[in-house]
């Protein structure tokens, strides 16, 4: 019985970790026709011009591997933002001694505040410029991490977000 709740809580906290996806798209539009790339200005971004380069360079490598290609006069047009905020959480945390009728027991509150980040990714159509594809990532995001550390989380992220493009006619 202690086996089986540890393995249910450890399946639960592996679960609540990483980063979470929303996607939207229009399900009219015909993804197939879409080749090649281009990113809009993204000086508003949310991110230092730093984070942007690595944004942008994470975002060329995923969609290289889906065989889009940069190009001046793109076939579609990418514009990202983020925003940071902190999430705060309320949690009790159960104690009890003795057992039975005699037992006392009683909650005791704990907060716990992560950082989080929400980078949206939006793909349009380059000609009119209508939004077809956008992705949402959250993930939590730490405010201490070295360039080659960011450097590989916006790689992840851009790996989540990507893995729903093209999407599946199911999704």
């Amino acid at each position: 019985m202690k086996n089986l709740l540890f393995i249910i809580l450890l399946a639960i906290t592996l679960a609540s970790c990483g980063p979470k996806v929303f996607i939207d798209y229009d399900s009219e539009v015909d993804f197939e026709k879409y080749h090649t790339f281009n990113f809009y200005d993204p000086s508003n971004s949310g991110l230092n011009e730093l984070d942007n380069k690595r944004l942008i360079d994470a975002i060329k490598s995923q969609l290289d591997t889906l065989d889009k290609k940069p190009k001046l006069i793109p076939d579609f047009s990418i514009e990202f933002f983020a925003e940071n905020y902190t999430l705060n959480q309320s949690h009790n945390v159960g104690v009890s001694v003795g057992g039975g009728v005699g037992g006392i027991g009683g909650g005791i509150p704990v907060n716990t505040k992560e950082e989080m980040l929400s980078l949206t990714i939006n793909f349009a159509d380059a000609l009119t410029d209508e939004l077809f594809w956008q992705a949402v990532v959250e993930a939590e995001y730490d405010t201490d991490m070295k360039p080659e550390e960011k450097k590989l989380y916006f790689q992840e992220l851009v790996r989540e977000a990507l893995s729903y493009y093209p999407p599946k006619q199911d999704e």
